[in-house]
């Protein structure tokens, strides 16, 4: 049978390298998944404003003292702040001086296509955040066992290979999963 230390040593920089690898490729995944979801709610937030503004000139109002309600919208689509956004499209959905008959409908759709994509952007950032903190521990453990791998510290410990691998299967799991959930196509309307 080989040497303990060396069979270790091999394991554990294994683990540190292909964990450190898979993070950054679901990376990749997550960040254009979610700068797609980003543009979606954009383009919600956008479609609620023009309504509002549409609606309110063909009614004769050049929205006039309404400008000032729906300016702090409009400054927070380009700032492009999701959570300002939201807020303001509900604030200015109470309004009833801009929200006139049938335009509620179309924009209460928007204000919930806008909640529905936030969540699935919240959820993967939520799966990305776990899947990140397990393979950081996962590697630093990793890099720690590495470190005492000669000094017959706790070479005959076989749970410390069952940690290591329990983190690395745990943390690449997560990563799959999101990985999956930003390249599935979901309907967003």
């Amino acid at each position: 049978m080989g040497d303990p230390a060396t069979s270790m040593y091999y394991t554990f920089s294994t683990i540190a390298q292909v964990l450190a690898a898979f993070l950054a490729l679901s990376g990749v995944f997550v960040i254009f998944k979610i700068q797609y979801f980003k543009k979606a709610m954009l383009f919600q937030a956008n479609e609620f404003f023009q309504i509002i503004v549409s609606v309110n000139n063909k009614k004769g109002f050049v929205l006039g003292s309404n400008a000032k309600k729906v300016d702090p919208l409009r400054s927070m689509i380009e700032s492009e702040s999701i959570k300002g956004i939201h807020k303001e499209m509900h604030n200015l959905f109470k309004d009833t001086d801009l929200v006139i008959g049938h335009n509620s409908e179309f924009l209460s759709e928007r204000i919930s296509v806008f909640k529905k994509i936030n969540n699935n952007r919240k959820f993967i950032l939520g799966l990305t955040i776990i899947s990140l903190i397990v393979g950081v521990l996962t590697i630093m453990g990793s890099i720690y066992i590495l470190s005492t791998v000669h000094k017959e510290i706790c070479i005959s410990n076989d749970w410390i290979y069952r940690g290591g691998f329990t983190g690395t299967g745990t943390s690449i799991i997560l990563m799959v999963w999101a990985i999956i959930i930003s390249l599935k196509e979901k309907k967003l309307i």
